[in-house]
């Protein structure tokens, strides 16, 4: 998705600075008719600005409040990596691995693998090594004692003797174990259950279940690094561009308490109502791709106050700022929440949760966070001077 993005956004921006001057050019007259006048005092923007400014305090008290659980819940929401399983039930490789689970295990498609290396060969010559067949022994108790090990299969030891050499590998080093779990290999038990086999420094662990941990620890690291440099990357071009540290602060906050309200939203609804689970890559494309489009708004407003303030002064300018530019957000906002939002209609879940995300979280910074929040931290940052630097 990242490079057809970045190749999209650079077509789009050629476009607007060759062909859209191009057209506005030959069809201006016809597309840019003089239109009534608005009474701008009368918009509900700008008397939405006006309520949120004067009444900043008790506002951001209400927005800040309400943020706060939905905030912390960002952080610890639980999720699932298993796409595949939140397929619609009624296909047939759905139904076949439903089935297959349901009459031999949750991991009889996905067992674990288990490898253990020997401190001797297994095999002096024709006879079992007594040291290796101890630790052949020791490993497969170890494994037998693990929380959900339903079976184990592997170069079996009793009475001295090893029996399915063929588990022997490397000129009979080493060797693994095939290992039936309980419990499905995405669930949190199994992730449990193959977590106290990795944390055996002696086993190299394998499998599904193993993955999904490796692609949890990697991606929290991963993900939260480029969160902060796309964070970085726009309080930077949002500072420079207005001079301001306030308004990238006041942007940042903005978008960061719609998307974590959002995620919440989305948790309620899926499990309780769809019964699905929120799948891991969901907080994070919300997050790139809101945080993308989330402060394209506060451009827009930015410019139109700054416009407004050096003709009216801080307070009035924000207000006609507010209710000049308030229609054409709204209009941006709700285009966007139902395009993108259209995602949801696709009987896969990881596009319905995806459009659902998309659709709540750009409907709440549209006529929550722009309407109200934007105002009223605009006024509580102010500077003692006529216009806002």
């Amino acid at each position: 998705m990242g490079p057809v993005l970045f190749i999209a956004v650079l077509l789009t921006v050629l476009a607007e600075i060759t062909l859209l001057p191009a057209l506005a050019g030959i069809l201006g007259r016809r597309i840019f008719r003089k239109l009534p006048t608005m009474q701008i005092h009368k918009s509900v923007f700008y008397r939405a600005a006006q309520f949120s400014s004067k009444k900043r305090k008790a506002v951001l008290a209400a927005i800040l409040i309400a943020a706060a659980p939905a905030v912390y819940f960002w952080f610890e929401a639980p999720v699932t990596y298993d796409i595949s399983g939140e397929l619609p039930a009624n296909l047939p490789s759905v139904k076949t691995l439903n089935l297959v689970n349901d009459k031999f295990g949750g991991s009889a498609l996905y067992p674990v693998f288990v490898i253990y290396n020997l401190t001797d060969p297994a095999f002096n010559g024709n006879t079992v090594n007594q040291t290796a067949y101890n630790e052949i022994l020791s490993a497969q108790e170890y494994i037998k004692g693990t929380n959900g090990v339903s079976s184990i299969v592997g170069p079996s030891s009793s009475n001295g003797d090893l029996e399915n050499t063929a588990f022997l590998f490397n000129e009979n080093r080493s060797v693994y174990f095939i290992v039936d779990l309980s419990y499905t290999p995405y669930s949190q038990n199994a992730i449990a259950s193959v977590q106290h086999l990795r944390d055996n420094s002696s086993f190299i662990v394998g499998g599904i279940t193993s993955d999904i941990i490796d692609l949890r620890d990697s991606s929290q690291q991963e993900y939260t690094i480029l969160e902060l440099l796309i964070v970085a990357a726009i309080a930077i071009i949002i500072g420079v561009s207005f001079r301001s540290i306030k308004f990238p602060f006041i942007a940042l906050t903005g978008v960061f308490i719609s998307i974590s309200w959002t995620l919440g939203f989305l948790y309620v609804v899926i499990t309780y109502i769809l019964h699905e689970s929120l799948i891991f890559l969901i907080p994070v494309i919300l997050f790139i791709i809101l945080m993308s489009l989330g402060n394209d708004f506060t451009v827009f407003l930015i410019s139109r106050i700054k416009e407004e303030q050096e003709t009216h002064g801080f307070t009035e300018g924000l207000y006609r700022g507010m209710g000049g530019s308030g229609y054409v957000v709204t209009a941006l906002g709700v285009i966007l929440a139902a395009s993108l939002g259209s995602l949801g209609l696709v009987p896969i879940a990881f596009l319905q949760q995806l459009g659902l995300a998309f659709a709540v979280s750009l409907l709440v910074d549209t006529f929550v966070i722009r309407t109200l929040y934007f105002p009223a931290m605009i006024s509580l940052l102010q500077r003692r001077r006529n216009v806002l630097n």
